[in-house]
């Protein structure tokens, strides 16, 4: 194996957003082996930057749950690729999100999250700040937001059941588009999300044309993961590990299902099985 992709939420990190001095060590332990990393994450760029700082090791960086990658700090952080929402996606998400007062996140580069603050919907946001240490900049109306590059939109909800009905209307709405379930949580907040990306876009899309840029063959991948939107990375590298916690479904696609949870260190106990 040559390089190890990790997810964030729910995997490297435990359910108070850190990194265990544990895992730390662990990947440390992994790159003086010869391993290369990846973080591979739904979260924007700057994020993924600050959580390489906390490692202290200089990895590639996969945001945006596969639309962007980039190089390592000594290859001056060069962007690899990147993949984009079509117009028609975007004019329909904003005509769509707008008509239904939604807290839909729209993300443009550099790391800018656009939103209408609905004050029905102040909960949602206040949450959303407060599990993913996120910073907004609010907008009067979604129609601001015609004519400009899109890299994701992000439909924030606080039960299943919505999430669930707003899935079916959003793939119905944009057929064009890889619509996916996600979701974030803390000791203090529950969400669930409705993210729309463009339609090839994955995590094992983006880990692919990352292992191309590198030439390493995808079975020569060790993946770590633990929700629905990991699960083409997870199925599709060499090895796919899932945390113990994890959805079904990254448990059905994964190879290997850690007896550890992510609050116990498991990507840690797994590299060190690697070494």
């Amino acid at each position: 194996m040559k390089l190890i992709a990790i997810d964030l939420d729910g995997t490297l990190l435990n359910t108070s957003k850190q990194i265990s001095q544990i895992n730390i060590d662990s990947i440390r332990r992994g790159v003086t082996f010869g391993f290369k990393i990846v973080i591979a994450s739904g979260r924007p760029t700057s994020s993924l930057n600050y959580f390489a700082s906390v490692l202290g090791v200089d990895c590639y960086l996969l945001s945006y749950n596969g639309s962007k990658c980039f190089d390592t700090l000594e290859n001056n952080r060069t962007l690899i690729f990147e993949e984009n929402l079509l117009e028609q996606t975007i004019n329909k998400v904003i005509e769509f999100s707008q008509n239904n007062r939604l807290v839909m996140n729209f993300y443009v580069e550099p790391d800018t999250i656009y939103v209408v603050n609905w004050l029905e919907k102040q909960h949602l946001i206040d949450g959303f700040i407060n599990v993913n240490n996120a910073k907004f900049t609010f907008i009067d109306n979604y129609e601001q937001l015609l004519n400009k590059t899109i890299i994701k939109c992000l439909l924030v909800l606080d039960n299943h059941n919505d999430r669930e009905e707003m899935i079916e209307r959003i793939s119905e709405l944009s057929k064009e588009a890889n619509v996916i379930r996600t979701h974030c949580k803390n000791n203090q907040v529950a969400q669930y999300y409705v993210e729309i990306l463009p339609s090839q876009v994955n995590k094992a899309f983006g880990l692919n044309q990352l292992c191309n840029y590198l030439k390493i063959n995808m079975n020569e991948v060790v993946a770590f993961g633990d929700d629905d939107n990991d699960q083409e990375m997870l199925r599709e590298v060499g090895l796919g590990i899932c945390m113990a916690q994890g959805s079904v479904v990254a448990k059905s696609s994964s190879k290997k299902i850690s007896q550890f949870t992510n609050d116990q260190d498991a990507v840690g106990h797994e590299i060190d099985l690697l070494i």
